[in-house]
C-alpha cells in the first residue's frame, strides 16, 4: 500500500466514467484462448507472507483431520475450459460495481492461486472465517463493494501481524503516515494498524477517498498500491485515458500485477469449491469471539493465568498490543476473547487488575546485562536454527514468548533460516528430555530401521505436537506426510510412527 495521500490537480479535469459497465460492451460473453502473461507476477512481499503462512508458529493451535492431510498431499488440479472461465468472470462482473476483466493477465494469476499455490490459498480460505464477517459488516455500513474484502488477502494474506520491508503493517498494510492520517493510533504500546476492526474502517475511508478521485474501482485499487501520483502520471502518459487496462503499461510493474492479482484472488475465493480448494482449519472463527472493554493496565500473561486461554491465542486475537500488555486507558481498550472464556475472565477480573504487570520481554531483555535491569539473573544461550525449525517451537522449547524471541533477535514476522543464530534469555535450559537427547539416546522411545528411518513409539497422552517437539527439525506437517497411512486421531500407545526419513 502506498504512503502517498496527496491529490494531483489533474484529477479535477477528468470526467467520471461512472459506476455502470461500458455501454459499448455487448451482452455476449467473449471466449479467449488462454496464453500465460509473463508480465504479471506474485510480488516478493506476497511470497514472503505465504511462506510465513506455511511456517506459522500458531499452527500448533490448528487441527487438521485426515481429509485435510490427504488434500494437502494431493497434487491434482481441476482443469477448466476457457468458456467456463469466461462465464464465471462475466457473472462476477455483473454482480459487482468492480470491473472483472477476462484476459490473459487475470487468467495467469487465477492459475497461480487455484493450481500452483493452492495450498497457500487454502490457508487464507481458512483464515477468512475470522476476518471476512468483520470486513463484510464494515463494507456494508459504508455501502462499498463486498469484493473489496479480497484486497486484504493480497495485501497481507490475512495476517494482522504482517510487516512489509517498507514499513507497512497489518491486514491492510498501512504505512505509518497514512495510518495516522486516517485516525489510527500508533504509540509505544499500541499499533492500531494491526487492529482488525479499526484498520478495516480506516481502509474503507481511504478506498472511498481514492474512488472519489477516479470514480472507478480498478483505478482506486491501483492508487491504493502505487499512490494517486503514479496513477495520475499514468493517465497523463496515456493521453488522458481513464481505464486501468488502458493506462496499465504506464504504471509501476508491481501495480501492473496488483489489479490482476486482486481480481484473480476474488475468483479463487468465489469458485474455490469448483476448483477443489479446501479451506484449511484456523484456530477460531469470528463468531466464536467477543470483545470487552478494559480500562486498567493488564498483561496477557495475567489474563492467560486466570482464564485458561494461552498467550499465543491472546496474541492471535489482539495483535494491536505490541508488548502483550494492554495499557491503562480511561476510555477503555478493547480486548477480544473466545466467548467460552468470558465467564472465567469476568470472575477473575478484579484479581487480574490487581496483579502486578510486568512488560513483555520486548523491552526488558534487550539489555539483559544492564545493571539497571531487574532480570539480570536470567542466563543467555544461543541457538542455531536447523532446517524445518519454526520460531514458535523454539520459543516454547525454551519457555519464552514468541514476541520476546522476535524482539531479542530483531525478527519481524516469523521467518527464520537454517544456520541463523538466535539469542535466547532463559530461566533454565530445556530439560534432558528435550528433542536432541531423546532422539539420540532413548532406546525405549525410538529405534532406527535398516532403511535409515527413525521411528517413535507412541506413549499414552502423546499428540503430534508433543512428538514433533522432541525431534530436531521435525514439524507436525512432516509427521503427517511421512505417516499418511495413520489416523492420528486414533493413535494408540505402542504404535510406531516415522519421525525421520
Amino acid at each position: 500500500m502506498s504512503n502517498e495521500i496527496v491529490v494531483d490537480p489533474i484529477i479535477m479535469k477528468i470526467e467520471p466514467i461512472g459506476e455502470f459497465k461500458r455501454a459499448s460492451e455487448e451482452m455476449q460473453i467473449p471466449v479467449l484462448p488462454f496464453e500465460e502473461d509473463a508480465d504479471v507476477l506474485v510480488d516478493n512481499r506476497t511470497i514472503d507472507l505465504w511462506d510465513d503462512l506455511l511456517n506459522d508458529p500458531l499452527k500448533k493451535l490448528y487441527e487438521y483431520d485426515e481429509a485435510d492431510s490427504a488434500w494437502i498431499k494431493s497434487s491434482t488440479n481441476i482443469q477448466v475450459s476457457d468458456s467456463t472461465y469466461a462465464e464465471r468472470l462475466f457473472d462476477m462482473d455483473q454482480k459487482s460495481p468492480i470491473y472483472f476483466a477476462n484476459n490473459n493477465s487475470v487468467r495467469t494469476m487465477i492459475n497461480v492461486f487455484v493450481n500452483r499455490q493452492k495450498h497457500q490459498t487454502a490457508l487464507t480460505l481458512g483464515r477468512s472465517k475470522m476476518y471476512f464477517p468483520l470486513y463484510e459488516q464494515i463494507l456494508d455500513e459504508n455501502e462499498m463493494p463486498y469484493e473489496l474484502k479480497y484486497l486484504s488477502v493480497i495485501e497481507s494474506a490475512l495476517r494482522p501481524d504482517a510487516h512489509s520491508r517498507m514499513g507497512a503493517k497489518g491486514l491492510w498494510q498501512f504505512m505509518y503516515a497514512t495510518g495516522k492520517a486516517y485516525g489510527l493510533d500508533i504509540n509505544s504500546y499500541v499499533d492500531e494498524r494491526m487492529d482488525p476492526e479499526k484498520s478495516t474502517r480506516a481502509a474503507c475511508k481511504y478506498l472511498k477517498y481514492l474512488h472519489g478521485l477516479y470514480n472507478d474501482w480498478n483505478l482506486a485499487l491501483a492508487a491504493y498500491n502505487a499512490g494517486p501520483g503514479n496513477v495520475n502520471k499514468a493517465i497523463r502518459r496515456s493521453g488522458g485515458k481513464r481505464d486501468y487496462w488502458q493506462i496499465r503499461r504506464y504504471l509501476p510493474r508491481e501495480t501492473r500485477s496488483y489489479v490482476p492479482n486482486f481480481l484473480a484472488m476474488a475468483y479463487a475465493f468465489e469458485y474455490a469449491k469448483e476448483h477443489g480448494l479446501r479451506a484449511l482449519p484456523y484456530p477460531i472463527a469470528f463468531y466464536e469471539t467477543d470483545t470487552i472493554i478494559v480500562k486498567k493496565q493488564v498483561s496477557f500473561a495475567n489474563v492467560a493465568r486466570h482464564t485458561g486461554i494461552t498467550v499465543s491465542e491472546l496474541e492471535l486475537l489482539n495483535p494491536e498490543y505490541k508488548k502483550n500488555l494492554i495499557p491503562m486507558n480511561r476510555q477503555g481498550n478493547v480486548l477480544r476473547l473466545p466467548k467460552k472464556h468470558l465467564d472465567k475472565y469476568f470472575a477473575a477480573e478484579d484479581a487480574i487488575a490487581k496483579e502486578p504487570v510486568v512488560e513483555q520481554l520486548t523491552t526488558n531483555y534487550k539489555n539483559a546485562n544492564s545493571s539497571k535491569n531487574t532480570n539480570t539473573k536470567r542466563d543467555v544461550t544461543y541457538y542455531r536454527v536447523c532446517s524445518g525449525d519454526v520460531l514458535g517451537t523454539i520459543a516454547e522449547r525454551y519457555g519464552v514468548g514468541l514476541s520476546q524471541l522476535r524482539a531479542w533477535n530483531n525478527i519481524r514476522g516469523s521467518r527464520i533460516y537454517p544456520g541463523q543464530k538466535l539469542t535466547i534469555y532463559y530461566n533454565k535450559l530445556p530439560s534432558s528430555s528435550s528433542k536432541t537427547t531423546v532422539a539420540k539416546t532413548s532406546t525405549k522411545e525410538t529405534f532406527a530401521s535398516n532403511t535409515g528411518k527413525l521411528y517413535h513409539t507412541v506413549r499414552k497422552g502423546d499428540t503430534l505436537w508433543d512428538i514433533a517437539k522432541l525431534y530436531n527439525g521435525v514439524s507436525v506437517y512432516d509427521l503427517e506426510r511421512w505417516n499418511s497411512h495413520i489416523n492420528f486421531k486414533k493413535m494408540k500407545p505402542g504404535q510406531r510412527i516415522i519421525v525421520k526419513k
